[in-house]
Parts: C-alpha cells; sequence; structure tokens
C-alpha cells in the first residue's frame, strides 16, 4: 500500500466553522482524512461524535475517494461531566443539519442511542475500524473497548483520542491512564501526542509495519502546528473583539437600564393619561347632563315667554276693544261739553246785546228828559234798578257757570290724579284700572293706554334689539368653534396619516425579524392603536359635543336669562378642545418616543445576539 498525503477542504467548516475547525479533535482532521483515503475501510464505527469534527472529516474523504465505506457515529447528543458546558444548544440538530446539507448521501448513518445498546446492531468481525470517544473516565474507556472489540476485525484498527497527559478541568483524563495499561496488552501501537493525543490501535502485526513504513507523523505535527499557529491568530483577533463586545455590551446595559427607566416613566405616564381621560370622560358625561337639563330649562322659558306674549298680545286687544267703547262715551261727553260752551257763549252775546240796547235807550231818555225829567228819572232810577238787579243777576248766573267751569276743571285735575293713580296700578293689573275708572277719566285713560302700549312696545324692540345682538355673538363663538374643530380635524387627520404610513413600514420590518422581536413590536404596536382609538373616541364625542352646541344656538339667543351661563359653557368647550389637542400632541410625541426607543432596543438586541453568538464560537 502506498501512503498518500492529501490537502483536503472539508466542505463542513461552511455550516459549522467555529464548532468544528476549533474543536480538540481538529488537530487530527489531516491524518484521519488521509487515513481513511489510504485504508479504504468497509464500515467505520465511532463511540462518541459530538458535534462531528472526527466524522466529517472522515466523510469528507469517503464522499472526495468515492469509496464505498459507510460511516456510523453513535451517540446520545447528550454529553457527560467533560462536555456538560458544550451542550447548550441541540447538538444533534446541529449535527445532522450538517450531515444532511454536506454529507447527504446513505455513506453516514446516525445511531441515536447509547454504545451497549448500539453494540448489539453489528455482528462480531465486522467493523474495520472503531473509534472510541465517548467518556473519557478509565471505567468508561474501558468499558467501551471491551464491549466493542469483538466486532472488530482481525486485522481492525482501534482509535483513541484524549490520550495525553493534557490535564483537562484541572486533571489528567483517565482516557490517558487507560491507554498506558492498554499498550502493555497490545504492542501494536501508534499515538500523536498533539490535539489531547490521538492512539492508533492495531490488531494485525502486518498492518501495524506497513504503517510504520510510510507514515511520516512529523507531516501531521506540522499540519497540526500550522493549524496551531492559524487558531491562536484567530484567537488574539477574537480577544480584542471580546474585549471591544465587553465594553460595548457595558454600554448597552447601561443604556438598557437607561431605556428601563423611560419605560417606567412612560407606563407611569400612560397611567396618569388613562386616569386624565377617565376624569375628562366623567366631566363630559356632567357637562351632557347639564347642557340637556339647560336644553330643557331653555325649552320652558321659551314656553312661558311664548305663553306669556300670547297672553299680553289678547290682553292688548281687550283694552283695545274697549277703549274703542270708552272712545265713543269720551266723544259724547266732548260734544256735550262744546254745547254748553256754544250755550254760554250765546247767553254773553245776547246779555251784552241787551246792555247796548238799555244804553242806547238811556240816551234815549236823556232826550226826553226836558219833557219829563222827574218821570225819566224815575223811569230811569227805575231801569238802572231792573238794570243792576238784572246784571246782578247775570253776575250771578255768571259766577254760577265760572263755578260750573271750575268744578268740572277741579273734576278734570282729580281725574288727572286719579288717572295717574291708575296708572301706577295698571302695572300690577290692567283689569282693575277698567273697572274703577269713570266715564270723565276716559279720555286719560285712552293717552295712558297709548302711552303703556308705546312702552310695551319700546321693551319689546328693546328685547329683539339684545336678543338679535346674542345671536351674533353667537354665531361668532360658532365660528370660533368650528374652525377650532376643523383645525384639530385636520391636525388628526395628518397624525393618523403619518402613523399609518409608519405602521405599515413597521409591519414589513417585523415580517424579517425573529419571533420574539415581532411578538414584543405587535404588543407595542397593539397599545399604540389602543390610545389611538381612544383619542379618537375622544375627538368624536369632542364633535359631538360641538355640535350639541351649535344645536343650542337658536335656543340660546331667545333666552336672555341664560346667556352668561351659554358664554361660561362655550369658554369651557374651548378650554377642553386646547387641552385634547395638547394631549394628542404629548401621545403623538411619546409615540415618536416609544419607536425610536423600539428601534433602538431592536438595534441592541442584534447586536448583543451577534455578540453572544460570537462570544460563545470563541468560548468553544
Amino acid at each position: 500500500m502506498q501512503w498518500n498525503y492529501y490537502t483536503p477542504k472539508f466542505e463542513c467548516d461552511t455550516v459549522n466553522r467555529e464548532l468544528l475547525k476549533y474543536a480538540p479533535w481538529s488537530g487530527h482532521r489531516f491524518f484521519i482524512y488521509d487515513f481513511v483515503r489510504n485504508f479504504k475501510p468497509q464500515t467505520i464505527v465511532e463511540l462518541g461524535s459530538h458535534y462531528g469534527c472526527s466524522a466529517f472529516a472522515m466523510a469528507q474523504a469517503i464522499k472526495d475517494g468515492g469509496l464505498s465505506s459507510t460511516f456510523w457515529a453513535v451517540d446520545t447528543w447528550q454529553g457527560d461531566d467533560f462536555t456538560q458546558n458544550d451542550y447548550q444548544r441541540d447538538v444533534y440538530s446541529t449535527f445532522r443539519e450538517v450531515r444532511d446539507t454536506c454529507y447527504s448521501g446513505s455513506y453516514v448513518k446516525m445511531l441515536r442511542m447509547t454504545f451497549d445498546e448500539a453494540v448489539c446492531s453489528f455482528k462480531p468481525h465486522t467493523v474495520d475500524v472503531l473509534h472510541i470517544d465517548g467518556s473519557h473516565h478509565y471505567r468508561d474507556v474501558e468499558h467501551d473497548f471491551e464491549h466493542w472489540k469483538e466486532r472488530l476485525k482481525p486485522n481492525g484498527i482501534a482509535l483513541f483520542h484524549d490520550i495525553s497527559e493534557d490535564k483537562f478541568c484541572g486533571n489528567i483524563m483517565g482516557s490517558h491512564y487507560f491507554w498506558e495499561d492498554l499498550k502493555k496488552a497490545y504492542p501494536w501501537t501508534a499515538e500523536f501526542p498533539f490535539s489531547l493525543g490521538l492512539g492508533v490501535l492495531f490488531l494485525d502485526e502486518s498492518v501495524y509495519q506497513t504503517f510504520k513504513k510510510q507514515v511520516d507523523f512529523g507531516v501531521y505535527q506540522a499540519c497540526n502546528n500550522s493549524e496551531a499557529i492559524f487558531l491562536k491568530d484567530d484567537l488574539r483577533k477574537y480577544y480584542f473583539k471580546s474585549a471591544d463586545a465587553q465594553a460595548y455590551l457595558g454600554d448597552l446595559k447601561g443604556q438598557v437600564a437607561v431605556l428601563n427607566g423611560h419605560l417606567k416613566k412612560y407606563e407611569q405616564d400612560v397611567a396618569g393619561k388613562d386616569d386624565y381621560i377617565r376624569e375628562l370622560e366623567e366631566k363630559l358625561r356632567s357637562q351632557a347632563g347639564e347642557a340637556e337639563c339647560f336644553h330643557t330649562e331653555i325649552v320652558r322659558v321659551k314656553n312661558d315667554y311664548e305663553r306669556t306674549f300670547a297672553e299680553k298680545n289678547a290682553y292688548i286687544g281687550t283694552l283695545e276693544e274697549k277703549s274703542r267703547g270708552q272712545t265713543e262715551e269720551i266723544e259724547r261727553f266732548q260734544a256735550e261739553m262744546a254745547r254748553v260752551k256754544n250755550d254760554y257763549e250765546r247767553t254773553i252775546v245776547e246779555k251784552d246785546t241787551y246792555i247796548r240796547e238799555l244804553e242806547r235807550g238811556r240816551e234815549s231818555a236823556a232826550k226826553d228828559a226836558v219833557a219829563g225829567e222827574a218821570k225819566i228819572k224815575a223811569d230811569y232810577q227805575k231801569t238802572i234798578d231792573e238794570k243792576d238787579a238784572y246784571i246782578e243777576t247775570l253776575k250771578q248766573e255768571k259766577d254760577e257757570i265760572n263755578r260750573e267751569l271750575n268744578r268740572i276743571i277741579s273734576q278734570k285735575d282729580e281725574l288727572l290724579h286719579h288717572l295717574t293713580e291708575e296708572n301706577e296700578r295698571l302695572a300690577a293689573g290692567l283689569a282693575e284700572a277698567k273697572e274703577s275708572a269713570q266715564p270723565e277719566q276716559l279720555s286719560q285713560l285712552t293717552e295712558e293706554i297709548a302711552q303703556i302700549k308705546a312702552d310695551y312696545q319700546c321693551t319689546i324692540d328693546k328685547k329683539e334689539q339684545y336678543i338679535s345682538q346674542l345671536e351674533e355673538e353667537c354665531s361668532h363663538f360658532s365660528q370660533i368653534l368650528e374652525k377650532q374643530t376643523a383645525e384639530i380635524e385636520k391636525d388628526y387627520q395628518k397624525t393618523i396619516d403619518g402613523k399609518e404610513s409608519y405602521i405599515k413600514e413597521l409591519e414589513a420590518a417585523q415580517r424579517e425579524s425573529e419571533k420574539q422581536r415581532q411578538t414584543q413590536s405587535e404588543s407595542y404596536q397593539k397599545r399604540l392603536e389602543e390610545t389611538l382609538s381612544e383619542m379618537a373616541l375622544h375627538t368624536g364625542r369632542l364633535e359631538e359635543m360641538s355640535a350639541a352646541m351649535l344645536s343650542l344656538k337658536d335656543a340660546l339667543a331667545q333666552s336672555t336669562v341664560r346667556c352668561n351661563e351659554l358664554e361660561m359653557a362655550l369658554q369651557s368647550s374651548q378650554f377642553l378642545n386646547q387641552s385634547l389637542a395638547e394631549e394628542k400632541d404629548a401621545c403623538r410625541v411619546q409615540k415618536e418616543q416609544l419607536e425610536a426607543q423600539l428601534m433602538k432596543a431592536d438595534e441592541q438586541y442584534r447586536n448583543t445576539w451577534n455578540y453572544k453568538m460570537q462570544h460563545w464560537m470563541k468560548k468553544t
């Protein structure tokens, strides 16, 4: 047999380089590859494959050489006290992944069972090569060899790993002492002292002699030394990377602590805002109840006002009807007074005419004085006496007429005084004034009624003017409220559009992330959507309240009593709008901060995961 030296390329390193190239067995991979290519064994059994450093080196030789060999990997893939720290991941799945990716042919078989269970699967003298690399305790190695040596062919070969005096976990492994004892019982052995040591036991002397003559152990020592230098250089690089990663990890921990503080503060702020939102909802419900009561009061006042206005109009109509009857009586009284005045003036004229006639008669008598002076004087005296008596009578009649006129004037003054008193009583009720009025007072009563109507009409005009002013003010307040509501809706819609766009981007990124980070992102997104829904609900309630305020405008315009309360309600509504707008802006800022923290935490999570993977690979 001619021993050939190869320079293989191990395909398994492309799948699991860190756990294979850096494994303790890696120093023997070039030897075992050449061993399989040159010996061409039919059946190879390995007791303890772990991640597969030795297994895949032999599988690579079978694949590259096109050999008809079959390799059996026997392992529970659960580890022992020497490898317990290397089993922090699913080693079995990792081994099978490399096999299926690089060595998918039927020449690599896996038996997931104990070594004692697997021994029954092989008949005696059917195994060409037996590799024992299970438990490293003396009794365990001895037990494995004693149970499996009958399965080896007469010219079979047994390989033992971990036979060097190197200390592992502070102690020399039991496999070293067993190998030393084994060499005393079997004279045909060879060993490689590097990479924790590899012992080769030959059952046939001729095979052993051929091996000793053709294999240059120095070649594999040189390969191991070269690999060791390369691995040490890698370790040095990883050391500095690890130092940088440790510093970065410390910084990350500090940032995580700060983020946790921010998240705690955010949760407290959210709880406080939830309480404030509940208070706002209570206030809204209370204001809705007050608005309903206020609306009911306005309807009642309006009905009372309309009923009072109708009753007053009816009473005024009654007064006008009665005033028309009293006007006719006053006109008759005035006609009678005119007739009396005419009679008085006619009497005065007649008396003056008679006096002038008497004076003419006196002149005539003076002319006849000569004829009968005595008689004339007597007649004249008699006439004078009669005239004086008549004049006295006329004077008495005139005085009587004057007294009557003064009496009438006095009655008129009394009527005026009485009407003044009646005017004061008209404020309490015009019905009593009607019943107590005298015919002489009808003229003054008519004037007073006209004056009352004029004053009432003036009062109505003033009230209508004031109501019109209130309508203009309410319209102004409504316009301001509508403008603010439109601005709020515009800002809200803009915020919603921006948030929806960001949510789509976030969902696209989440689909490419791992399951745990996706769950966290969805949780944060759900909380944000609930906050937005609550803000939308409050905005809807605010719009409903604004609509209710606008519906009350007409009723408020007709009520002078509730005007101040309406203005206070409008001011309160504007303050509530401002408060909700500030609350919405605060929630938007907090959402942006939370999204930034989420992205930063996600980046830190990826960096931390990559660092842990590198650190774990280095440790392995």
